[in-house]
């Protein structure tokens, strides 16, 4: 298993048994906005999540600690995002089982 077919984003295989990295898998897993500091710092923090994993990757970063924030102009162009997705958000919420 990789990363889109990227072999420095192994996580394990599955041929022709099923072996996972932990380790690799833990960093990836582990990796959200309220661990990162940067984005525990950040007002847009939890709107984006912290950016784009792979690209801390690709660039040599630590996953635990490193951020690729993505361009976002202005917090209108976000509100746009909002009105769309929220709506969405909330119904597939709404259809969730409860656990």
């Amino acid at each position: 298993m990789n990363c889109g077919g990227a072999e420095g984003f192994r996580l394990g295989r599955f041929y022709p048994e099923l072996e996972i990295d932990e380790r690799v898998l833990l960093a990836w897993k582990g990796r959200d906005a309220l661990h990162l500091r940067p984005c525990r710092e950040c007002q847009l923090g939890l709107l984006c999540g912290g950016g784009c994993s792979r690209l801390v990757a690709n660039r040599g970063g630590d996953l635990a600690n490193d951020v690729v924030c993505p361009p976002m102009v202005n917090v209108a162009d976000l509100q746009v995002l909002l009105d769309h997705y929220l709506p969405l958000i909330l119904e597939a919420q709404g259809k969730r089982s409860p656990s």
